[in-house]
C-alpha cells in the first residue's frame, strides 16, 4: 500500500488510475503509473467498399461488398498486463500479446428499398 502518487482516489470498486510493483530487494512497492511500462505500437487498417445498384430496380436494389483490413496488418492491441502472482513472484504471461487486430475479412450485404 501507500499513497496515491497522482492524488486521483482509486476505489476498490472501480480500480485506480495507478499500480504498486513489488520490488523484491527493497520489499516495497514501486508506484508505476499507467503508460510508464511501455506502450503498444499504432494500429493502421485499410478498409474499402463498392456499393452496385442496378438500373433495372430503379435505385431500389443494392449489392455491397466490403473488405476490412485490407492489408492484413496483425499488430498486437493488447499485452497481458500483470506482472506478478500472489506470491510476488514474476508471472509467466506478463507482457504476452493476448489480441491482435483481426484479420482480413469481407461483407456481402443485398438490399431492397420499398
Amino acid at each position: 500500500t501507500g499513497t496515491d502518487p497522482a492524488g486521483y482516489g482509486g476505489s476498490a470498486i472501480t480500480g485506480g488510475p495507478y499500480h504498486y510493483c513489488y520490488n523484491p530487494e527493497t520489499g516495497t512497492g514501486v508506484a508505476s503509473p499507467p503508460g510508464s511500462q511501455g506502450r503498444l505500437g499504432w494500429i493502421a487498417q485499410l478498409d474499402m467498399g463498392v456499393t452496385y445498384k442496378p438500373a433495372f430496380a430503379a435505385g431500389k436494389l443494392a449489392l455491397r461488398f466490403d473488405v476490412f483490413n485490407i492489408t492484413n496488418e496483425q499488430t498486437a492491441t493488447n499485452i497481458y498486463p500483470f506482472s506478478q502472482l500472489p506470491d510476488n513472484t514474476t508471472n509467466p504471461l506478463w507482457d504476452q500479446v493476448v489480441a491482435y487486430q483481426a484479420p482480413r475479412s469481407g461483407r456481402v450485404t443485398l438490399s431492397y428499398d420499398f
